[in-house]
């Protein structure tokens, strides 16, 4: 009797942890930007990068490469940084995005201002040249 329990108990156990594999698989593929959410939230930059990236695959969104690009500099990964970054520029779209993410932000209650274009450039320079290690 307790084998047919262990057994059952098991089975069980198993159907679930497939269950959960799946559901994982399928919430990464279909919803890329959720993942990514959850991944920043728990301060996994380096694993929302990849979910970043398939986002943009999918939707080719400059605010979407913006998020690869940004995930990347917060994870700390040079070739990611310089990959990124590298294409946000290049993006058709960036010019108006860069514009909207400008402005004046609050630093410990002073004000500065803030320039997305130049964040975007010093970063890819900076990850560029710990690259070549200069």
């Amino acid at each position: 009797m307790k084998e047919v329990v262990l057994k059952t108990a098991l089975k069980t156990l198993l159907a679930v942890i497939i269950a959960l594999i799946l559901a994982f698989g399928i919430a990464s593929l279909a919803f890329p930007g959720g993942m990514a959410d959850i991944c920043e939230n728990t301060g996994n930059y380096s694993m929302a990068v990849g979910y970043s990236s398939l986002a943009y695959k999918y939707s080719g969104k400059v605010e979407d490469l913006a998020r690869c690009a940004e995930d990347s500099i917060f994870a700390k990964k040079d070739k990611n940084i310089v990959k990124y970054c590298g294409e946000l520029l290049k993006h058709k779209d960036f010019d108006k995005y860069s514009e909207e993410k400008s402005g004046i932000i609050k630093i410990n209650g002073v004000e500065v201002p803030f320039d997305y274009t130049q964040y975007i450039t010093d970063s890819l320079n900076e990850a560029q040249a710990r690259i070549d290690g200069k």
